[in-house]
């Protein structure tokens, strides 16, 4: 085998595998009767539970991208349109749950029980905790609640 010179040989690294695997990431809400279903609210208003991916904002949309699992559109009221189209997404994945910005244009700010306002970076993902706030902007503020019978 000739060398050229530039190109690194390495006979170390294993070969590709060639089979049909897929990999998929964990159920969002798997049915392990362990797990249990956490909930949202919108300005004090009806709770709803998080059984699926919920996405806000203005006028929000799905992503390109089909996702695997069931996903909810959450249109809110944004009089200065200070709320993107699609502004923020909330998952359950197994008993944690992940607020991600969306590379919203004025932001995201989240506030944890008991700690300050920490504000998203566009794109950027935190966990929290039944109890924080979540605010999009123009007053739309949501509220992650803990699980509760029923759902």
């Amino acid at each position: 085998m000739r060398h050229d010179g530039e190109t690194v040989l390495r006979r170390d690294i294993a070969p590709p595998i060639e089979d049909e695997t897929v990999l998929r990431e964990a159920p969002l809400v798997p049915n392990d009767p362990k797990t249990l279903l956490y909930g949202f609210r919108i300005n004090g208003g009806q709770a709803y539970p998080l059984d699926a991916v919920h996405y806000f904002g203005r006028n929000p949309r799905q992503p390109r991208i089909p996702l695997p699992d069931p996903s909810r559109l959450v249109p809110v009221v944004s009089a200065t349109k200070s709320v993107s189209a699609t502004h923020l997404e909330i998952k359950q994945i197994g008993d944690s749950i992940v607020a991600t910005d969306l590379k919203s244009t004025n932001g995201t700010s989240v506030i944890a029980p008991q700690s300050h306002w920490q504000r998203l970076r566009a794109g950027e993902s935190v966990v929290v905790v039944p109890g924080s706030f979540i605010d999009i902007g123009d007053g739309n503020v949501i509220e992650i609640l803990p699980p509760w019978p029923g759902v």
